[in-house]
């Protein structure tokens, strides 16, 4: 009925790597929204772009950056079931 797992250390070994992975990629999505934020505040603030203004207004380095500022975004919705538990 059931099939016998073959190479146990190779799985646990590959689930460490991948639980390490995944926290490298929520550490960067955090940093990116915050960098959104910092972004926004800016902008409400002092009418300061400053990623328009480090990468030029709307190049295509700035849509790359707002791209994966928007990902991130979706991406930390995940974060609210790590809230809940």
């Amino acid at each position: 009925m059931y099939k016998k797992v073959k190479n146990v250390k190779y799985y646990k070994k590959r689930f460490k790597e991948c639980v390490k992975f995944m926290k490298i990629l929520n550490y960067i999505v955090l940093t990116l929204v915050i960098v959104g934020a910092l972004n926004w505040l800016l902008v409400g603030l002092f009418e300061f772009n400053l990623v328009d203004s480090i990468f030029g207004e709307l190049s295509f380095l700035t849509r790359i950056i707002y791209g994966l500022v928007g990902l991130a975004g979706i991406w930390s919705i995940a974060f609210y079931s790590k809230i809940a538990d």
